[in-house]
């Protein structure tokens, strides 16, 4: 009598039912360099770097991709060339260190939290 290995047949199947990962493009990007990265979940994703633009927003810096759309973070991050180097977002806070002197028209030293 032929036995067959249930489990063995089920684990099979799902792994050639499993979609292989694949890289997406999150939307148009961005039009300048993106110097840092900051994933807090698929929905909140923070990116900073050397551009005025991402995915046809103005916004300086700093930006969010939601999973679909990108949103700028006020009026973003200025002076000396701004670069986001660092990003940590906690709660619904997101602390960036950098090389800018404002953040959304406020003075700063480099560092801020969007709050």
């Amino acid at each position: 009598m032929l036995r067959m290995n249930t489990m063995s047949s089920i684990s099979a199947m799902t792994k050639k039912m499993a979609k292989p990962p694949s890289w997406n493009a999150m939307g148009t990007g961005t039009d300048n360099n993106v110097a840092a990265i900051y994933a807090l979940d698929s929905n909140n994703v923070y990116v900073g770097g050397a551009f005025t633009n991402a995915g046809g927003v103005g916004t300086i810096g700093i930006a969010k991709w939601d999973g679909i759309n990108w949103s700028a973070m006020g009026t973003g991050l200025t002076g000396n060339t701004p670069i986001g180097i660092a990003i940590h977002a906690y709660a619904n806070n997101v602390y960036v260190g950098g090389r800018f002197t404002r953040a959304g028209g406020l003075t700063v030293n480099n560092i801020a939290v969007w709050k």
